[in-house]
């Protein structure tokens, strides 16, 4: 007796399911980040020397603006074989009204990989920045100063978050 579904066999119903989720599976791929998008500083903190105190933790007050650019999309196959691509893009960052500079990541010279289903970029410029397309908020690490041994504010460690809105 077969327990039919809808007078089909349920054997096909879930392998015609389990084939259109495959085949559905790798859209996320071809999704096109390209485009420029501002992102404002809501919060950040970091190290700062107190004098005789030594180092300790501060807040820092959210000023900066900057404007990321992504563009000349291409897509590569995950590995030899793979079923996806990832996506690589040039990237640019430049604070708010200034000349931009390259972001660079961890693939060719001068471009950031997406790696497969992730709608996240890390790149580094003068900072390294982490944003992620999906929730638009972002991430912004200055590592360094403190371990060069100077001890003053002239070059302090920060960490700064905040939102991003697509611009064009």
């Amino acid at each position: 007796m077969s327990l039919g579904c809808w007078k089909v066999p349920c054997r096909c119903l879930v392998a015609s399911a389990t084939a259109a989720l495959f085949t559905l599976a790798p859209a996320w791929a071809n999704e096109d980040y390209s485009g420029s998008y501002l992102c404002i500083q809501q919060s950040g903190g970091g190290l700062y020397y107190y004098g005789a105190n030594g180092w300790g933790g501060t807040t820092f007050k959210p000023e900066g603006k900057f404007v990321i650019r992504l563009y000349d999309k291409t897509e590569k196959p995950a590995y030899d074989g793979a079923k996806w691509n990832n996506s690589f893009y040039n990237v640019e960052v430049s604070e708010f009204g200034a000349k931009p500079g390259t972001c660079f990541g961890n693939a060719d010279f001068g471009t950031v990989e997406f790696f497969g289903d992730t709608s996240r970029l890390e790149c580094e410029s003068s900072s390294v920045f982490w944003v992620d397309f999906n929730t638009m908020r972002f991430l912004e690490a200055y590592p360094y100063g403190f371990i060069d041994g100077k001890d003053n504010n002239d070059n302090t460690p920060s960490m700064m978050g905040g939102t991003c809105a697509k611009i064009n």
